[in-house]
């Protein structure tokens, strides 16, 4: 009966031994997602429950740590979070055509107010004209990766009564996420027929064109995005661009 006993206890101990056996780590694995919306904006509405996240709008990044499937789940939810943002988010861009020169344009605005009082500021500081008068604005619409353009007549600088025809356009803008979103556009082109009198009767235009490969602009920011001279005369426009995101 003693050496039953004695093995009925080894068996026992056996037993709860092998229930005591350290259990293999769970696998897990770290993910670096990129994202076009708020990395940190994405994170806090997306994550949840036992996967690590962390969203870095400097990096334009979120990482994401915990069980292959978890991770797995996760990233699906944010990649569809991070399209639905996009959707509706149209840009905005506004034109400002500004003359320079030494003699006032005629009927025509000098630039005042707090939105290009600030532009005219700089400009004064590089170039000497007299006078700075607003020639005429534009708003631009698209969608990302959309091409816009648009076309108007605005008060002649010449002194002949014919206006002066214009057209301003961009292949595509692009939003850049972070802090302070960006926007930047490709191929930016504005074109200018201005007209001017050759005799008592004849009526020719000179062309005028500003143009960049891409520009980038922060929300809200105001840039001199370039400057063209004006042929035969002591004027020259200066092209100002503004963008915004609108939904």
């Amino acid at each position: 009966m003693k050496i039953r006993s004695g093995f009925v206890l080894l068996s026992m101990a056996a037993v709860l031994a092998a229930q005591e056996l350290p259990k293999e780590p769970e696998k897990r694995v770290t993910k670096v997602l990129r994202v076009r919306s708020s990395p940190q904006r994405l994170a806090a509405l997306a994550c949840f429950g036992e996967v690590g996240c962390r969203g870095n709008d400097q990096l334009n990044a979120i990482v994401l740590f915990g069980n292959p499937i978890s991770v797995e789940g996760m990233e699906r939810t944010i990649r569809e979070l991070d399209t639905l943002n996009d959707t509706g988010i149209d840009i905005e861009v506004t034109s400002y055509l500004i003359a320079g020169s030494a003699e006032a344009i005629p009927d025509t605005a000098e630039v005042s107010g707090d939105i290009l009082t600030p532009v005219v500021k700089q400009l004064k500081a590089i170039f000497p004209y007299n006078h700075y008068q607003l020639l005429g604005t534009n708003l631009l619409r698209s969608g990302q990766k959309a091409h816009a353009s648009s076309s108007g007549d605005m008060r002649s600088l010449t002194k002949v009564s014919h206006p002066m025809r214009y057209a301003i356009s961009y292949d595509s803008a692009t939003i850049i996420p972070g802090p302070a979103a960006s926007i930047s556009l490709s191929n930016l082109l504005l074109e200018a027929k201005i007209p001017y009198q050759v005799g008592s009767t004849s009526l020719q235009f000179a062309d005028v064109r500003i143009q960049t490969e891409a520009v980038t602009l922060r929300q809200g920011q105001k840039v001199i995005v370039g400057k063209t001279n004006v042929s035969d005369s002591d004027m020259c426009i200066f092209l100002v661009l503004t963008a915004r995101l609108a939904q």
